[in-house]
């Protein structure tokens, strides 16, 4: 595992918002992660849904809570469970946030 850059503090989105972060991967693959944030604090899951590969940062929190734009398949945030259809889980990250920066164990 290498710690892995999303962004800076100041391109964080607001409280209760996901953004999209695209970073290279192994082998220079695009790797896109959903940076949702909450009044919990900051987390980091795959942006493509299990179910139909649906984009997760664009996606509705509820507290700590993710759903699908898609087929509102819903997950939680720090274990990447999916709270509707059980057995399903999505990738979840560490997140870690470094004299203004704001990165993942990848």
């Amino acid at each position: 595992m290498a710690w892995t850059r999303l962004c800076s503090r100041e391109e964080l989105p607001p409280v209760g918002q996901t953004r999209l972060c695209e970073i290279a991967g192994e082998g220079g693959a695009v790797v896109r992660i959903a940076l949702a944030r909450t009044e919990a604090g900051l987390f980091a899951l795959d942006d493509h849904c299990p179910h139909r590969a649906g984009p997760m940062s664009e996606g509705w929190l509820d507290g700590e809570k993710i759903a699908c734009p898609w087929h509102q398949w819903t997950f939680d945030l720090r274990t990447g469970h999916c709270t509707n259809i059980p057995g399903q889980k999505i990738r979840t990250f560490e997140v870690i946030e470094n004299e203004g920066v704001v990165g993942i164990d990848l």
